[in-house]
């Protein structure tokens, strides 16, 4: 990820500010990875009904 950086263009810049400005609202990296987790336990309770 960090080698992306050094080539950044106008739309990965927009991306960053926007997930910057979604990670100021608390979404943290570990809150992130959680709801992920927990996301996809329940797609696959979805997949077994």
């Amino acid at each position: 990820m960090r080698a992306e950086h050094k080539r950044l263009t106008r739309e990965d810049k927009l991306a960053r500010k926007y997930y910057c400005q979604r990670a100021s609202r608390g979404l943290i990296k570990g809150q992130k990875r959680y709801n992920h987790r927990k996301l996809r336990r329940i797609s696959k309770g979805a997949v077994k009904e």
